[in-house]
Order: C-alpha cells, then structure tokens, then sequence
C-alpha cells in the first residue's frame, strides 16, 4: 500500500559504484541471517555509549534495510526508500545525524517519523566491506530530538569498524568450515579409493597365490597354472592402468561374454577349492559389445563373491545369448540375503546381514553396477536366505555370430 501525500519519504540517493556495493554485500552472505551475539553485542554498546533506548546493525540491500541485531525495537525490513541507514551510506565520511527528523526535509514525511515507531533522533555510521564499499549501518535512534557529542560520533564510528571485523572473521570462519567440509569430503573419497583399490586387487592377487600354492604341492599341471597366474598378471597390469590412466575408461569391442565367465571362474578356482566349493559351468558362445577388462572386472567380482558366500557348497555359471542381449547367470547355494535388503545390495558400502562374518567391503556390486549401466545392461538379483542367491548380468548383444555351439560343461 503507497504511503498517503503527507507521509512521502525522500529516498536516499543510489552510490555511484552500487552494483559493486551490492556484489561486495552478498559476498559476505551475511543477509537474513539468524541472530548473532558478536553483533547483538555491537547494538548494544551503541545504545549504551550514546544513551538512546534504540539501536540498530543494518544492512541495505537492493530493496530493503534488512536489521542483524537490535536493542528494544522489532528485528525486520523496512523498505529502502523510507528507511534512514541508506542515507548514511552515501553521507560524506559515512556519519550521518538527524538531530530532529519533523525538521529534516529529507524525513519530515517519512512514515516512521509521523507514525509508529515516531523516530525524531537518528544517527550512523556505516559499516563498509573490505574493498571500502558502505554495506550498511550501525544506528542509534531515539523518539526525542536530541544532538550527539563528538565522541560519542566517534564511538559509532568504532563500533561501526567493529562490524566490519566482525563480518570479515565471520567469512574467515565460513570459508574455515567450508575448507575443512572439503578435506573431510576428501578423506572419505581417500578411503573409498583405497577400499576399491584393495578389493579390486585381492581377487587376482588371491588367484596368483593360490595357483602358487598348487604349484608347490604339485597338485596341478604347470602349463595350467603359468597360464591362470598369467591372465591374473595381465588383470592387475590392467588395474594399475586404470590407476594411472594409461587405459580409456571404456573400450567397447566384441566380447564372448562366456569365455569371459570361464576366465573368472578360472580365476576363482583356488578359493572354490579352498573353500570346497564345486563349480558348474554352462557357457555358451554369447557375443557381447563392451569393454572386456571391464566385464572382467564384473564377473570377477560376481563369481569371486559366490565363492566366498557358498562354502562347502555349489556355484553355477551360465551364460548364453537372450534376444538382443547376452546374459550370464551366477547361482550359488550359499547364506543368501533378506528380502528387505536386496532393494540396498548394490549400494556402495552396503552389506547384507548374512555376509557379516564374512570379509568385504561393500564395493563389489556397487561396481557391477556401474559397469553394466555404463554398457547399457542391467544386473538382477534373486535370493533366499539359507538357499542361496542368483545374480543375473545382462549386455547388450553384439550381432548375429553363432549361438548354438556345445556348452561347457565341469564339475
């Protein structure tokens, strides 16, 4: 609602450099802010030392004098044509004092003089940005004219500087937290990369020795076993690639996602054996496009996982081509996962219930995940506690090449 004709308030001149002025005031982002006693505490000093029941820490923004802190008056807006502290913010040396406002020309109309609150006595100083830009006051008011000595003048003006450090220690202090938020962040990202590193790493480091260990009890043939430790050597010359950058994120080509199955379950042969666990694979010719260090890395993790969740017991592999995609299936006869907890398995860092007591780290499937999204498959879940789970892996197919050959079958 507009002001009537006796009550029209002289707005303060705009500064010459105001658009700096305002991008200096909302560097600070002081504005609508809670209530802080530092300058709760400079209004108060204000009212005490100049002897006037009212004070105020404004800041003018492009519309309105938005109040920080106040002595025995209402903390709100007021708009900036009507409000006094954009008049300090252009008065010569940034001092401004209004002995009696009814004979001041400027506010003789103003609505805060002929109304409610009834101001007669204003005086500021202005708080100014680290640059020199005014961004605001420090303002004492009273509704009796009265004049204010000349040290009381430079009192505001110290308080005035007050404000000043105050604003420049409070962004000290928020760039402080916003630093240490961002060294926490990456200590959190240090530690996810190490437990992705280590378990990426343990799966052929695991096969290597466990074929080492074949080896030395001459319970395996050498060709085999040079053969097994070799394509592990080559899986983890990948992985420090992938480390230093050396290898392209992704390198889609033609994938026989079964030959690929048959390499993990190799890799994984050891730990079935440690574990006692016996393997049955049905693997087709089934043509894939995508990266095969990649889908290595996802089968690995898929087959080296029902390994470990299925001692003593049995882990089928099957894969073969389904339409326009190729699919390859894990089934193990182990712990299994809750119901309620499958919508969670691929989570980052998320275990179920069931594998507490055994080792991990969470990473797995979350990286299975992001391996099939990124070649435009998808990977499923079934699973019953104290009967076992079966994850199935889908990819997008590679053309027409043959899909009838013999499967592999072992046992």
């Amino acid at each position: 609602m507009c002001a009537p004709v006796d009550q029209v308030s002289v707005a303060a001149p705009l500064p010459a450099d105001e658009e700096r002025r305002l991008a200096d005031l909302y560097a600070y982002e002081i504005l609508d802010t809670d209530p802080e006693e530092p300058f709760d505490d400079i209004a108060q000093l204000a009212a005490e030392i100049c002897g006037t029941p009212w004070a105020r820490v404004n800041f003018v923004d492009e519309q309105r004098q938005w109040t920080k802190a106040v002595v025995a008056m209402d903390r709100d807006d007021t708009p900036r044509e009507e409000a006094f502290c954009p008049h300090t913010i252009v008065a010569p040396g940034g001092v401004m004092v209004v002995e009696d406002a009814l004979a001041d020309t400027r506010f003789m109309r103003n609505p805060l003089v002929l109304g409610d609150p009834n101001i007669r006595f204003y005086a500021g100083s202005a708080i100014r940005a680290s640059s020199g830009r005014p961004l605001g006051a420090v303002c004492v008011l009273d509704r009796e004219p009265r004049k204010l000595p000349s040290d009381q003048v430079e009192s505001l003006r110290a308080l005035s500087r007050l404000a000043t450090s105050q604003l420049e220690l409070r962004r000290l202090l928020t760039s402080e937290r916003q630093l240490v938020d961002e060294l926490r962040l990456l200590d959190r990202q240090k530690a996810e990369f190490t437990s992705v590193v280590a378990h990426d790493f343990r799966s052929p480091l695991t096969s290597v020795r466990g074929y080492a260990e074949l080896l030395r009890e001459e319970a395996i043939d050498t060709d085999t076993a040079l053969a097994a430790i070799e394509r592990s050597s080559d899986r983890l010359l990948r992985l420090v690639d992938d480390l230093t950058g050396a290898a392209d994120d992704f390198s889609f080509e033609h994938v026989d996602l079964g030959e690929v199955a048959r390499a993990a379950a190799e890799l994984a042969r050891p730990a079935a054996q440690s574990g006692d666990v016996r393997f049955e694979l049905d693997l087709r010719h089934t043509p894939v496009q995508g990266d095969p260090h990649r889908l290595a890395q996802a089968l690995d993790n898929l087959i080296g996982n029902a390994v470990k969740y299925a001692p003593r017991g049995t882990v089928r592999v099957r894969a073969h081509p389904r339409g326009n995609r190729g699919v390859v299936e894990i089934a193990d006869t182990g712990v299994g996962i809750p119901e309620a907890e499958l919508p969670r398995l691929f989570d980052r860092f998320f275990r179920a219930s069931t594998s507490r007591s055994f080792s991990g780290t969470g990473i797995g499937l979350a990286t299975v995940k992001a391996i099939a999204d990124a070649h435009g498959g998808r990977i499923d879940v079934e699973s019953r506690v104290g009967a076992g789970t079966l994850f199935r892996l889908e990819i997008p197919r590679s053309g027409s090449g043959p899909t009838g050959t013999s499967p592999i079958q072992e046992a």
